[in-house]
């Protein structure tokens, strides 16, 4: 969704990261000409092992926090929390704020969640709470539209008939899953407002939204996921655990097979299938790059089909030459 931003982003307790990592990507003050564009940027940049990609590992944990009522539950997962939560706090904790441009105005909300294993073997949520409060409001006063713990809805801002309603679906869920996750269902079923008020409904609504508007890319070296399978696989005797380990390795490369196509400078192979995806996804890598290099007029696509796939090598095309993107400078191939 175009009109959902980010605004701030906090994490702390993955990897090495045991302090609070503070991301800011707009001014403090927001004021009815909201404008993103000059501060919606952001490079990291530091030595190995500073936080870099813990900070984009922990926006994916995020988004399936978000998203999947089964995240936690999953064993691979468990595990590989096992492996990059902080040793030392024991937990993760995020702090985020994101704001929407909606009919009414620009509401600004601010998103607390935390995952850890208090009380408990398996890693869990601990603690999630939303707030709510108008943009430009001169009152930084921010509502609270629900506060969840010990996997139950703590607070709710009206205790009415609605409200224990939502509460009493809820109920011992929410340490496996996020009342976001959890609420999609709910939310199905509650379009009269019968099983949720409106405030708390367009909250979670917009941060479901927000969630599903994440996409985090990580190089094979950070993406653990195939080391935690064939780990799990290899450690495995029982035939009915083996044969589901099989499976989740398979449903893991079906996922992959998903995510958008990765640009190279290189040349790529893609289906004739995909191919429209990919054009797209060129196009929105011109504009990007355009940012940086005034001068590119536009990326080309050079295609050769072969069988049932193109091969495809990127032109970047400028007013007094072309070349490919094989030789372009370190700095654009790495935004590539």
């Amino acid at each position: 969704m175009k009109d959902i931003y980010l605004i701030n982003y906090s994490v702390k307790g993955i990897k090495a990261l045991d302090e609070w990592v503070h991301l800011s990507f707009y001014k403090k003050t927001i004021t009815n000409n909201f404008d993103i564009r000059n501060y919606n940027i952001k490079g990291i940049y530091g030595t190995n092992g500073a936080g870099k990609s813990a900070i984009m590992t922990s926006l994916k944990i995020l988004k399936s926090l978000l998203i999947d009522d089964a995240y936690l539950s999953n064993p691979l997962v468990q595990k590989q929390l096992e492996e990059i939560v902080n040793k030392r706090e024991g937990k993760i904790e995020y702090d985020i704020q994101f704001l929407v441009n909606y009919e009414d105005g620009l509401r600004l909300y601010n998103y607390l969640i935390s995952v850890g294993k208090k009380n408990s073997t398996k890693w869990s949520i601990i603690e999630e709470k939303l707030f709510f409060r108008k943009a430009v409001s001169h009152n930084s006063h921010m509502d609270l539209l629900f506060h969840a713990a010990d996997a139950t809805i703590k607070c709710l801002p009206d205790r009415d008939e609605i409200s224990t309603s939502l509460i009493e679906q809820t109920r011992n869920l929410l340490s496996g899953a996020s009342l976001t996750a959890t609420s999609i269902n709910i939310l199905k079923e509650s379009t009269d407002g019968k099983l949720m008020s409106l405030m708390i409904r367009s909250g979670i609504v917009f941060l479901l939204l927000f969630g599903l508007s994440i996409f985090v890319y990580l190089d094979i070296e950070d993406d653990h996921t195939d080391f935690f399978i064939n780990e799990m696989i290899n450690r495995v005797t029982d035939s009915v655990q083996l044969e589901k380990l099989f499976e989740l390795r398979e449903h893991e490369v079906h996922l992959k097979r998903q995510l958008p196509l990765l640009i190279s400078v290189s040349s790529m192979a893609v289906s004739e299938k995909r191919l429209p995806d990919f054009e797209k996804q060129v196009s929105e890598l011109e504009s990007f790059l355009k940012i940086f290099k005034k001068d590119l007029q536009r990326i080309e696509i050079e295609k050769k089909q072969e069988k049932n796939s193109y091969r495809c090598d990127l032109v970047m095309v400028y007013p007094d030459y072309s070349l490919n993107a094989e030789f372009e400078s370190t700095g654009i191939k790495k935004l590539i």
